[in-house]
């Protein structure tokens, strides 16, 4: 077949997209007879499945027949019909351009004089023609639908009975204006034609800007001597393929594959179908594309309800197809691509290629984030509440240091009468001796030093009253049991002498440091020898008697008890004393002990209640021992 390239006359046509269906078309029957095409009812709703026969010019090896019945089967496939018998045959005239009709006429007629086609499906001109040509003594009434992919189609047969088809192809005008805007230095351009000339290609040089241009002929047989030439193109120049589908046994995208291997510069024109063989690009109507508008118009063919009317010829635009991989080889970037260009072969971006481990990724990290802003926040607010906690521990601690005080209001005021009484007495026995004359200097020294001892003594009691009732943040410092327990039992000294009561003092010698506020441990023991007194009210004076004893429990702990002479702790209350509002007292509100265990747990420590064998009970707590030892 003859083709054109340009803007030449419309008598001449590319033969660089020759369209065929490749294989023979396998068919699924359901039975029944063959519907009349004269009928008014659509042919699809008929019982037997309706027959397309498919004649193509080509052979079945094609690059472009293999595309072209992918995409139709898959139209007809997915559209709104039921099953379709399918029927090829291939003229095959680019091998074997002696025509034998009468052979093929003879073997049709006798292949399907049984079953008529319902529709005939042209691909090619060649193979229109063919039809038109022999279809009154063939199969007169049956419509014809075209696939004619032709530069510049001829329109003959459309205007015909029965005929209706899609008109596309490929560009020849376009596609050197296209390799001309990639390639902008380009000087010249080296066309492959099989014709004598560049005017027996019918193909003519395109005008301004290009017309600046110079164009050569190269001829594409013998294949060796065009490799070669192709070999030797010079700089700034480009191949522009004419030549159509190779004819020999070589198949046409082997022979591309071995063109662009062998050229020194991109190739450009050719079908749709070698753009992946080495093609740079062409602008052509994709041939997927060209199948499935052909499948869409024989079905409407096929459903019509006048079996008189086709629906009208269609027209599809060409449209720019490159391959990615000869534009990375000559250096073309998709930047310089017009809008609507069609690129093959383009790799995948990392997030396509992994579209699902991105998406799994990306939500396990959401999940995860969220997760760990969610314990950021539960961290935030617990620390929160635990600061909230300490505060009201805190606060409720100072409270029950200032009742515990109020307590020893009577015993703090004989503490510090006693001293202040002394310092009285000095003073007047000193006024005396200045009044009678005659003292020594000694006896004056002998009355300050008392003086200054009682005052001491007095500001002792004070400083350690102010430190109990005083309020503020914890504040933990390294703390010699022996030393706290001697301060506080002289704040309760007073209170002993009040109440009738002993105070013995059992210290072990040089018991480890501990690490916690002095203020908060003092309480505690406060605490527990002014519940020791309480619990011995009502017992005669020789049994008020009150034991502190520290000891080392082992290498870890400092162990401090109160041991009482007291009536002991009811059983059923021994593991409930140190609950808050839990109290043996008649007037207690149970929050003493509640405090103190809350203080020691706090310090790391335990705190225990257990009844003495004989009588009275016995508060201890222990505390974490540092590991150096007092010096």
């Amino acid at each position: 077949m003859g083709a054109r390239v340009g803007s030449g006359a419309r008598g001449g046509a590319l033969n660089l997209l020759l369209v065929a269906v490749s294989g023979a078309f396998t068919g699924v029957c359901s039975g029944g007879p063959r519907p009349d095409p004269a009928a008014s009812a659509p042919l699809l709703a008929s019982h037997a499945p309706p027959r397309v026969l498919v004649l193509c010019s080509g052979n079945s090896l094609l690059p472009t027949n293999v595309l072209f019945d992918e995409s139709f089967r898959e139209a007809i496939a997915s559209g709104p019909g039921g099953p379709v018998e399918y029927c090829s045959e291939f003229l095959d005239e680019i091998r074997f351009p002696v025509r034998h009709d009468e052979r093929m006429l003879g073997f049709l007629g006798e292949k399907y004089g049984s079953r008529q086609p319902d529709v005939i499906v042209a691909i090619g001109p060649a193979s229109l023609g063919f039809c038109l040509r022999h279809r009154p003594q063939l199969f007169p009434e049956v419509p014809v639908v075209f696939a004619d992919c032709g530069t510049d189609t001829s329109s003959q047969g459309e205007s015909a009975r029965l005929v209706t088809g899609v008109r596309s192809g490929f560009d020849g005008a376009a596609t050197l204006r296209l390799a001309l805007r990639l390639h902008p230095k380009t000087r010249q351009v080296f066309v492959i034609s099989d014709s004598a000339g560049l005017g027996g290609a019918g193909w003519e040089p395109p005008g301004p800007p290009e017309s600046q241009v110079t164009f050569h002929r190269l001829a594409k047989e013998p294949l060796l001597e065009l490799l070669q030439e192709l070999s030797r193109l010079p700089a700034n120049s480009l191949a522009f393929d004419l030549s159509g589908l190779d004819g020999g046994a070589a198949s046409p995208h082997e022979t591309m594959q071995r063109m662009s291997a062998s050229s020194s510069a991109p190739i450009y024109g050719g079908p749709d179908p070698l753009v992946g063989h080495g093609l740079l690009g062409t602008v052509a109507t994709p041939m997927d594309a060209i199948g499935r508008a052909t499948a869409a118009l024989a079905m409407r063919v096929l459903s019509r309800e006048n079996a008189g009317a086709l629906p009208p010829v269609q027209k599809l635009a060409p449209a720019p197809l490159l391959d990615w991989r000869q534009m990375r080889r000559w250096g073309v970037r998709a930047s310089q691509l017009p809008s609507g260009s069609l690129i093959r072969f383009r790799p995948r971006s990392f997030w396509r290629q992994h579209l699902l481990l991105v998406i799994t990724t990306g939500t396990l990290f959401l999940l995860q984030s969220g997760l760990i802003l969610a314990l950021v926040l539960q961290s935030r607010r617990r620390r929160r509440a635990e600061l909230e906690a300490r505060l009201r521990r805190e606060e409720l601690a100072h409270m029950t240091r200032v009742a515990t005080m109020g307590e020893l209001t009577a015993s703090l005021a004989h503490e510090i009468n006693q001293p202040l009484a002394a310092i009285l007495s000095n003073a007047q026995a000193a006024q005396r001796l200045l009044a009678a004359g005659g003292a020594g200097l000694e006896e004056f020294r002998e009355i300050l030093a008392d003086i200054v001892a009682d005052d001491q003594r007095a500001g002792e009691v004070i400083r350690r009253m102010r430190s109990l009732l005083r309020k503020g943040e914890s504040n933990p410092v390294d703390v010699d049991v022996n030393e706290l327990v001697d301060e506080v039992a002289g704040l309760v000294r007073g209170e002993m002498i009040l109440q009738d009561a002993s105070l013995a003092l059992d210290l072990v010698s040089n018991p480890p440091l501990v690490h916690g506020d002095r203020v908060q441990l003092q309480q505690v023991l406060l605490n527990l020898i002014v519940n020791a007194l309480d619990a011995m009210k009502d017992m005669s004076g020789g049994n008020r008697r009150v034991v502190v004893r520290t000891a080392a429990a082992d290498a870890r702990f400092v162990r401090v008890s109160v041991q009482d002479g007291g009536v002991g702790v009811p059983v059923d209350k021994l593991e409930q004393v140190f609950e808050p509002f839990v109290t043996t007292k008649p007037h207690g509100i149970g929050l003493g002990l509640a405090i103190c265990r809350s203080i020691i747990q706090a310090h790391g420590g335990r705190i225990g209640l257990t009844n003495n064998a004989d009588r009275g009970a016995t508060f201890w707590f222990t505390l974490p021992a540092l590991e150096k030892a007092k010096p």
